[in-house]
């Protein structure tokens, strides 16, 4: 008896395991179907992905689904089949919940590297002392003279000063005014006031003149009054157009600044207008001398150097160049010297192709080790040469060692635009990609929305042929001209040329026209 109950079990258990098999199966097939469809929602939520490899994406799962399910249906399906479901499952499984998880996180990722428009920014008034004084809280300055400006932001300068007084328990400070501030920071440098009252931007300016090499341990910040402004220089009108079908024109501002992200004020050191054209795969890049004398925002009455406008603003610059080439920048992206140099550490240098030999006077980098700025020069070979973050911000940078001073620089910077757009958009940038994520986050200003950014990228990987580039540089005469900004100082000033300003134009033009543009035509 005990022998005919050994043998039922056995039965048994023959009969049932093609049945637990086939429910396992059913489970895991279910749980395939499942992370199947979240992973198609994820990719179509991405929209970055072109649609035609949307439907190969839906087309292979479902195949597979289709072959998983049939597998499990076999009546006769041996051990091979079952053990081949079971991987080929999991593997799916898998598959399928990293990349439900992780397209998200990658999105989110592109999405950091961008800030949006802020509708007010800061204002920074900061009152500055010497390093070597005994002056440590706002008190130890009553009685004390405090340099101003007398024709600068005065507005700020005198809501700055309300803010100062009131806060000083035993007397008031005694102002002494200066033309502009390199006047007041002289006079700080000399003695003849214990402190100054300046905006940061001006500052900045002075740390970066190597004329005040020792800035950083020269001078003390004492007190930063933090203002909201807005910017009241009037927006373009919205570009209603499909970035994918419609040419545009995007300006690039860059800031002359090392701070983590770009602001929408401040110096503008780089000034490159694209003209994109997606129908004819065409990006024509202008560069504009820093020093090109403008009427800021368009008003005849405010004539200063391109570089100064940013100080009022990204729309002030904006408007600026638009008014100078006839045509209305459509876009921004604000950048400053560190999104230049993460960028290209990212990339694991950068290959350019330089046209000649020359060493660089001295400027700053960024100094790593040291989180902050550092002077210093490089020497660039002639050729095919890979240049560092540093060495990349330092190549668009310098002037004065170079064949055609500003015009020169105007080339380096579509030299490293060029490279760096074809790299980044390379296939080779896939391996990357995370660290080129890391580097990029925080580093774009600009008033393109995500839906634009994103449609743009799944263009270049809908079709991966490459774009004509050609570049101009406008060019001008060196002479002296008042500055606004600076109280109508006049300093050194690029006048650009008026056959120079038509030719730009007639090369906008033709890119907008879809029309090709030829080495000759530059």
């Amino acid at each position: 008896m005990k022998l005919a109950r050994k043998q039922r079990k056995t039965e048994t258990a023959k009969r049932l395991t093609p049945s637990v098999w086939k429910f396992i199966l059913l489970i895991i097939f279910s749980l395939v179907h499942i992370t199947s469809f979240f992973l198609v929602k994820a990719v179509i939520d991405l929209k970055v992905i072109p649609t035609r490899y949307i439907r190969i994406l839906i087309i292979v799962l479902v195949v597979l689904n289709l072959l998983l399910l049939l597998s499990i249906l076999l009546k006769n399906a041996g051990v091979f089949i079952r053990a081949a479901c079971l991987a080929l499952s999991l593997l799916l499984i898998t598959i399928n919940t990293f990349g439900t998880y992780a397209l998200p996180y990658y999105k989110g990722r592109v999405e950091k590297m961008f800030i949006p428009i802020p509708e007010t920014t800061e204002l920074y008034m900061n009152v500055y002392v010497m390093t070597s004084s005994q002056f440590t809280t706002l008190d130890d300055l009553a009685g004390k003279k405090m340099g101003i400006q007398s024709t600068l932001d005065l507005e700020n300068q005198q809501i700055a000063l309300d803010d100062i007084n009131s806060q000083i328990s035993d007397g008031e400070i005694t102002t002494v005014e200066y033309v502009d501030f390199y006047a007041a920071f002289d006079a700080l440098y000399s003695g003849e006031v214990d402190a100054i009252l300046v905006n940061e931007v001006y500052a900045d300016i002075v740390a970066e003149n190597s004329d005040y090499e020792n800035f950083d341990t020269d001078i003390t910040l004492l007190l930063q009054i933090t203002q909201e402004v807005i910017d009241d220089h009037e927006r373009p009108t919205a570009f209603t157009g499909d970035v994918t079908k419609s040419p545009f024109i995007i300006g690039i501002a860059g800031s002359d600044n090392f701070k983590s992200s770009p602001s929408s004020k401040g110096r503008t050191d780089a000034n490159i207008i694209c003209v994109v054209n997606p129908n004819t795969r065409q990006i024509l890049m202008v560069t504009i001398p820093r020093d090109s004398y403008l009427a800021i925002g368009g008003d005849e009455k405010k004539m200063d150097k391109l570089t100064h406008a940013s100080i009022y603003g990204i729309n002030a610059w904006r408007n600026t160049v638009s008014a100078a080439l006839g045509y209305e920048v459509n876009f921004y992206v604000r950048v400053n010297f560190r999104s230049l140099i993460d960028i290209v550490d990212a990339l694991g240098g950068l290959t350019i192709n330089n046209p000649y030999a020359f060493t660089s006077t001295k400027h700053q980098v960024w100094d790593s080790a040291k989180n902050k700025a550092v002077w210093t020069k490089y020497s660039y070979a002639a050729g095919e040469i890979t240049l560092t973050g540093n060495e990349a911000l330092l190549y668009v940078r310098e002037r004065y060692a170079l064949k055609n001073n500003d015009m020169g620089r105007n080339e380096h910077q579509a030299i490293v635009l060029k490279a760096l757009i074809d790299t980044v958009i390379s296939k080779d940038v896939i391996t990357k990609v995370d660290a080129l994520l890391k580097a990029m986050e925080g580093k774009f200003l600009t008033d393109m929305t995500a839906d634009q950014i994103f449609s743009l990228v799944q263009m270049q990987l809908d079709n991966m042929s490459g774009w004509v580039f050609s570049s101009y540089s406008l060019t001008g005469k060196t002479g002296p001209g008042k500055s606004y900004a600076m109280g109508n100082k006049e300093l050194s000033m690029v006048f650009l040329k008026e056959a120079s300003l038509e030719k730009a134009k007639k090369l906008i033009e033709k890119v907008l026209n879809n029309e090709a543009v030829n080495e000759t035509d530059n």
